[in-house]
């Protein structure tokens, strides 16, 4: 009982003993065409801890959800990169 009310009362305060759902929206230089979307979303999506990627190729921005405990923004923007696009801004959400 006394660990059910920790767990309710770290949920209202925001944390969460199990991490929580983060969402990210990332400026992404060099995505032109809907192939790079699918690109970036593709391969973020093999980020363990990802649970939802939206890249937008007409604003150039993609919008991520993912668990903090298992994964971070840098992985993110590393596998981003490393497909030849640049992330120049990142904003929480």
């Amino acid at each position: 009982m006394k660990y059910m009310k920790f767990i309710i009362l770290a949920s209202f305060l925001g944390a969460s003993l199990f991490g929580m759902e983060i969402k990210y929206r990332l400026s992404i230089k060099g995505m032109y065409c809907e192939s790079c979307q699918k690109s970036v979303e593709n391969t973020v999506k093999k980020i363990k801890g990802v649970k939802e990627i939206q890249a937008d190729f007409s604003k150039r921005e993609g919008v991520v959800t993912f668990d903090d405990t298992k994964a971070s923004i840098q992985d993110i923007i590393q596998s981003i990169e490393k497909l030849g696009y640049k992330v120049d801004k990142y904003q929480k959400l």
